[in-house]
Parts: structure tokens; sequence; C-alpha cells
């Protein structure tokens, strides 16, 4: 399958896979921004699932069991690639913040951890259920991943100790999506739904205990398949105040405001609005570094930039021959 990288002009690359043009076409929006195809990579041979970013390398992962490094210069494949352990389909990648090790979740039910310069796993793991997991994320400062899977269960690792400190119960389908919030002060974590809308969760990341702080039911109907925290965090007064953002099965784009109370569990969270235009499911998401603008790709084989502030789509991406992942 394809990797196509696309350059947007306020800073944030896209990698967006299945382009079926291999030229360097621009897709111009809004706002004056452009969009332009920089490389396209033939690599796997199945899917792509998820890519990566790091200052250096680009890592794809991919339903061929394997994960590639690739060079973010000249695109070149890494010697230490490709990662090869997983025993099944990867559903997700995510270098830890300074970059030296990935981490990659499977449906063969393991976490894994890669020294990217050796390609050597250095931790395979797995939740006390076995089951598979389909997402992993780092804190901000790397002492940390929270991982996702089917057993209802959000798992927080301590990185350095290769073990699990604590387990999140509380959802009733499959966790699909987690993510720290900025200051790493907590934990969002979502789920797929069944037939009914997936739940989200807030937990503490800082504290011993496991009982989540506050819970959204159906915040997407027919479940919520990714979750983002800006990475602006205000702080006025007593209270902090982080802007979330998740997509799901039924085509949209969702902001939330979580307001927390700090030295308290008081956390709540409420809609500030909902972001229409896909035409089918919306897989993926994620805030750009400055926190002005969402990426959103969808089963609709499009991808949108949309203007946090605005709270419009700026930029529609419309090239591929199937769905789209990115970061």
């Amino acid at each position: 399958m394809f990797v196509s990288r696309y350059r947007v002009v306020h800073g944030k690359d896209l990698d967006l896979r299945y382009s079926n043009d291999m030229s360097d076409r621009r897709v111009r929006g809004s706002d004056s921004i452009v969009a332009s195809n920089i490389h396209t990579i033939t690599a796997h041979e199945g899917d792509v699932t998820a890519v990566a970013f790091s200052n250096t390398v680009l890592a794809t992962c991919s339903s061929d069991k394997t994960v590639r490094l690739w060079s973010n210069t000249d695109f070149l494949e890494l010697p230490s690639s490709p990662l090869l352990g997983h025993k099944y389909l990867i559903h997700c990648c995510e270098f830890s913040p300074l970059g030296f090790t990935l981490a990659t979740c499977s449906q063969d039910g393991t976490l894994r951890i890669w020294d990217i310069k050796t390609g050597d796993c250095v931790l395979c793991a797995s939740h006390p259920s076995k089951c598979a997991i389909r997402v992993c994320r780092f804190s901000s400062d790397g002492a940390k991943l929270v991982t996702g899977g089917d057993d209802e269960t959000a798992c927080l690792w301590n990185v350095a100790e290769k073990r699990i400190i604590r387990s999140f119960k509380g959802h009733d389908e499959s966790v699909t999506s987690a993510a720290f919030s900025p200051d790493d002060s907590y934990i969002v974590s979502c789920s797929s739904g069944g037939d009914l809308g997936g739940d989200m969760l807030v937990w503490d990341a800082s504290f011993g205990h496991g009982k989540f702080l506050t819970r959204v039911h159906d915040c997407h109907d027919l479940g919520v398949t990714c979750c983002s925290f800006s990475p602006r965090c205000g702080m006025p007064d007593s209270l902090k105040k982080y802007l979330i953002a998740t997509c799901g099965n039924d085509n949209l784009v969702k902001l939330w405001n979580l307001v927390a109370e700090v030295g308290s569990i008081n956390v709540t969270v409420k809609l500030e609005t909902m972001l229409p235009g896909h035409k089918d499911s919306v897989l993926w998401l994620c805030f750009s570094p400055d926190g002005n603008h969402i990426a959103s790709c969808s089963l609709d084989k499009t991808m949108r930039l949309w203007n946090v502030m605005t709270q419009q789509a700026i930029i529609s991406i419309d090239e591929h021959l199937r769905q789209g992942s990115f970061q």
C-alpha cells in the first residue's frame, strides 16, 4: 500500500495512505493554506493502519504484521527496518517524546516497545486478559504509557519498570482510543460502543486510584474511533481548562471542554460544538502542534483540515482510493 506525505503550509505534516496519485499535486483551501504531496512510499503488502513521526524518522505499520522505519529527509528505509515480531495486524504506533523508542500494539494482544537504532524489541507485554490492544499513547515526558483493548480496560504503564501500574475499568465495550492531557494530569479513554453510543471516561493520571472522574455517555452514535487533547491548557484562577476532540461512526468530529478544579477531583466535560462534513465514519484525528487546527480522515476517502477558532473546514483532500490514516 502507499504512504503519501503531504506538507501543509502552517507546518504540520500529514501522512495519508492510499493516495492514487504519485505526483506532487497541490490542494488549496481557505485561509491561504496549501497541502502538497511531497513524497509517496510504496512499501507494505497490506493496509497501512497507522503512521507516526519523530524528528528524524517516519514509522509505518500495517496489517501485514510489520513496522517499517524511514528517514524523514530522504525517505529511505532505515537499516533497522522492518521491525518483526507481531503475529497479527498492528493497530497503532507511537514514538516516545525523545524519539529513541517506538511503541506498537496489535490484534495479537501484545504491546511492544522497539529500539529505533537497533530494531530490537525491548518490551513485549500484554493486558492481563491477553486481549487485542487497539491504542498506545505516551505521556509527554515519556515516563508513562496508556493502552486500551478489547477487554474494556485501559492500562497505565510505567515505561522504565515495564509494568502496569494501574488498570482503568469502567467501559462497556472495547477501548478504541486514549490520550494524555498536555500536562499529563488526566487520561481520556473512549469506547467502540457496540450498537449504542461510545462513552468517554476521564481518569486521574497522577494518583493511585483507578476510579473514573467523570463519564460522558453516548458521545458518538455507534462508537468513538479516536480522541485527542489540544496541546493548549488554560489555567484561569483555580481551574484547569482543556479542549478535547473526538470522532466516530456518526460521521462527526466533536469538540469538548474539560474543566477541572485545581487540587480537586471535580471534573466536568461539556460538548462545545459538532463539526459536520464527512460523509462516512471518521476514523482518526489530531491537533496541529500549535492547537489552531484539527485534521481528520474518514471512510469517505477524504482528509479535512479544520480551523479550531472558526470551527470550519478549510481544506479537503479527496485523492484516496480508500480511507486514510495520518499524524
